[in-house]
């Protein structure tokens, strides 16, 4: 126990030091994991394939740069002990810079120990942390002898020979205290709080199984009907709303005035689009808009823009897309859909499509995006993508133009914004759903179109009564 004690004391009495030597690889490991939040949200291929196309770039940049940073600090570290412990001056970047300019072989040499040790932990993990203890000390002879990649591995085998026993129990100490807080701050982490009425001031505990005799923790805004992995929504004027669900399940309408599903529409209150009453099978249907007594959806897998006549429930393709999209809207009877390699506009009253150029930001941004509002005057076109708010001057011929006129980096919706839908009679007033803080924002903008104001929680009430 003295070498921890002795390290705990010399690393504590130095603490601020460390802090410094390590701050811009915990900077830059904490961007990489800010940027990554996404993928814990996402459960489809095209999903994971689309944010890598739209981000790749930086968050290969990113990890580029935290593992030259971490590469550099493993060498810094062997630079700043020897100096501290020796009583001299050394600036936290003068050690980084030392390891950095040992990058490659320090690089080669952590490597070539990571594959061995991890062979090591597949034979009952002890041999792992054995051969990781005797290979600790390559990058000192790297740092410090100008050692090889062979050579300091080699070197640091021969020179823990005598005390091969000690570095390992010293090293498996040290891998069980690492467990040990991860346990902890995990168990904290992902413990979930208990539900109301369940008697919280109580039970300061995670409770594995829980009884709700009173049936609370079920209930729906629905009663006694539920849909499956909704992904789009549309209401009508009467406020009648229409969801779409995942995979082929197809759409279910609920009647306003009871929350229960209208079982007239569809087949027993679910429209698949197939059989009586369709010719158009629904595949993941994303964008949906209701619009002069039709239904409008994106078929996200079908790649096309169908239209369900809400009168007889007969279902007509009414565009072909080339790719997968996500988002629909309707102003003016000008129709707008985004897809992952252009845009789609047509006059709904002429039914005919509308020539626009798909070119510079307008392409960077409405490939990916995955909510889109037009309007009431037809005037402005929202888009979201990732964290960025854009909004596009619509032209005389319909066309948005590929420029954008405002951009805010940090979206008012937040990072993901799956449903946006703008004041029917209002310009200056925009709806979205804020897809990680749980909420409905309400956004208004001041007569120069900046963003006046933010409310946050808006009541479902007010969007289906502006929706109507």
């Amino acid at each position: 126990m003295n070498q921890f004690k002795s390290s705990w004391e010399f690393a504590f009495s130095n603490w601020k030091y460390f802090l410094a030597l390590g701050l811009p690889l915990i900077v830059i490991e904490s961007l990489s994991a800010f940027l990554i939040i996404p993928l814990g949200e996402m459960t489809q291929p095209e999903d994971f394939v689309g944010f890598f196309e739209s981000n790749g770039l930086i968050i290969g940049l990113v990890t580029i740069t935290g593992l030259v940073l971490q590469i550099s600090l493993i060498g810094g570290l062997w630079v700043s002990y020897m100096a501290i412990d020796s009583k001299q001056d050394i600036n936290p970047i003068n050690a980084l810079q030392a390891g950095l300019a040992k990058f490659f072989p320090i690089a080669g040499a952590y490597i070539l120990v990571a594959i061995a040790s991890a062979f090591g932990f597949l034979l009952l993990i002890l041999p792992g942390i054995y051969l990781t203890a005797r290979f600790s000390l390559y990058a000192a002879h790297i740092m410090f002898e100008d050692s090889k990649v062979f050579e300091s591995i080699r070197a640091s085998w021969e020179k823990t020979d005598e005390h091969g026993s000690r570095l390992f129990m010293f090293t498996l100490v040290f891998v069980l205290l690492i467990l040990f807080s991860v346990l902890i701050l995990t168990s904290n982490v992902f413990a979930k709080a208990l539900p109301p009425g369940s008697g919280i001031g109580d039970i300061p505990a995670n409770v594995l199984i829980l009884l709700d005799k009173s049936g609370s923790m079920g209930a729906r805004m629905t009663s006694g009907a539920g849909v499956y992995y909704p992904q789009g929504t549309a209401f009508d004027s009467n406020g009648d709303a229409f969801v779409g669900q995942y995979y082929t399940y197809g759409i279910k309408k609920f009647t306003y005035a009871t929350g229960q599903p209208d079982t007239s529409f569809g087949t027993n209150g679910l429209f698949r689009g197939t059989g009586t009453g369709g010719n158009c099978p629904i595949y993941y249907p994303r964008g949906m808009k209701v619009h002069n007594g039709y239904l409008y959806v994106t078929q996200y897998y079908g790649r096309k823009v169908v239209r369900i006549n809400l009168s007889t429930n007969v279902c007509t393709a009414v565009a072909n897309i080339n790719y997968y999209s996500s988002t629909l809207d309707i102003q003016n009877d000008i129709l707008y859909v985004f897809h992952r390699t252009g845009i789609v506009v047509r006059n709904l009253a002429t039914s005919t499509n509308i020539s626009c150029s798909f070119t510079g930001n307008l392409r960077n941004n409405g490939d990916f995006a995955y909510g889109m509002a037009v309007d009431h005057t037809g005037s402005n076109l929202y888009l979201q993508e990732w964290r960025y708010l854009h909004r596009y001057e619509i032209q005389a011929n319909k066309c948005p133009k590929t420029s954008y006129s405002s951009r805010w980096t940090s979206s008012p919706f937040s990072t993901y914004s799956f449903g946006m839908a703008a004041h029917p009679t209002d310009d200056k007033i925009l709806y979205g759903s804020n897809y990680y803080q749980h909420r409905l924002h309400k956004v208004t903008f001041n007569s120069a179109k900046n963003i006046q104001k933010i409310a946050k929680n808006i009541p479902l009430s007010k969007i289906l009564v502006v929706g109507g």
